[in-house]
């Protein structure tokens, strides 16, 4: 396994990075040249004091709340309530991205900035839509191969039913 991973990284690496490297950054450079001006100091902190806070709350998403999760239920119920848990984050994952690409373009053009933000929550409403309704109505059928889905679990992985509920 380790083999693969290391093969397939090393075989990657030197093409993407001679793509990155020699033809992409010279390429914005020149298309770039006339227009780009360095950050004030003034826009690099506000940058990095709104980047700082975002990433603050999307760490404690994704790290806090499974951890405040297992403190809740047993070994077992937290193995459960984790693959539903990392089927999210993953998808969580392009949310992320597309933000991080729109703050790229953002800084590129910002005129364009409203014309872009729109255009990102278009293409994210194309793809998280199906894929989220799909996770939905496929959800039991998803979660059925890592077991049956009992009483206990239904609860602790936000069902309905009343009962004792998890602290998430």
């Amino acid at each position: 396994m380790f083999v693969s991973w290391v093969v397939s990284i090393g075989a990657s690496v030197l093409p993407l990075g001679w793509l990155v490297f020699r033809r992409l950054v010279p390429a914005h450079v020149r298309a770039t040249e006339r227009t780009a001006r360095p950050a004030s100091a003034r826009e690099i902190g506000r940058f990095l004091a709104g980047d700082y806070t975002g990433s603050l709350f999307s760490l404690a998403v994704v790290y806090l709340v499974p951890v405040l999760v297992a403190a809740q239920i047993s070994s077992s119920e937290n193995a459960y309530f984790y693959i539903a848990s990392t089927i999210g984050g993953t998808v969580n994952l392009l949310a992320i991205n597309m933000g991080a690409s729109l703050t790229v373009e953002g800084s590129h053009d910002p005129e364009r900035l409203a014309e872009n933000c729109r255009a990102a929550l278009r293409r994210m409403a194309k793809i998280m839509v199906p894929v989220c309704g799909g996770l939905f109505l496929l959800a039991p059928y998803i979660l059925a191969v890592f077991g049956p889905v009992t009483p206990r679990r239904r609860r602790c992985c936000g069902g309905s039913r009343s009962g004792r509920r998890c602290a998430w």
